[in-house]
């Protein structure tokens, strides 16, 4: 009986850990560019967080700005090293731009405090269908 109970269990946790792998595919933004690999060095976690209009979100050289939302968009300033680029998101979108991977998680808009985003960002080359894989305008997007 202990026996029967210990291998359901086990069944159990390995269709959940299964299902856990499977997500929706990443839309791609129009206009967001292949990127190039980023060195061993910045190999880290990603970061999570939610930005309040007018406010800024940083992880490593990228900066994000919120420049405006709307109940189903945002308007966002990606910025790195001497590159900008200005564009309207929606949430569940990601795009890459400069070797970053931009998931926007959701938009908010609130009429008191102008509204807020949530972002997800981590390197390409860190995603786990990247891993190990050359990052180029040949390669799809992303990394599969």
């Amino acid at each position: 009986m202990r026996s029967s109970i210990a291998t359901a269990f086990l069944s159990v946790m390995m269709v959940a850990a299964s299902a856990a792998q499977k997500s929706p595919p990443a839309q791609s933004v129009p206009g967001s560019a292949p990127q190039g690999q980023p060195t061993a060095k910045d190999a880290s976690d990603g970061k999570k967080g939610t930005v309040a209009a007018g406010g800024t979100f940083a992880y490593k050289q990228l900066t994000i700005a919120v420049l405006a939302t709307t109940a189903d968009s945002a308007r966002i300033r990606l910025e790195e090293g001497g590159a900008k680029k200005e564009i309207t998101v929606e949430p569940k979108v990601s795009l890459n731009w400069h070797g970053y991977h931009v998931a926007i998680a959701g938009v908010h808009a609130d009429e008191v405090s102008g509204g807020r985003v949530d972002f997800a960002v981590q390197l390409v080359a860190l995603l786990p269908q990247c891993i190990g894989k050359p990052i180029g305008k040949d390669s799809p997007w992303p990394c599969r």
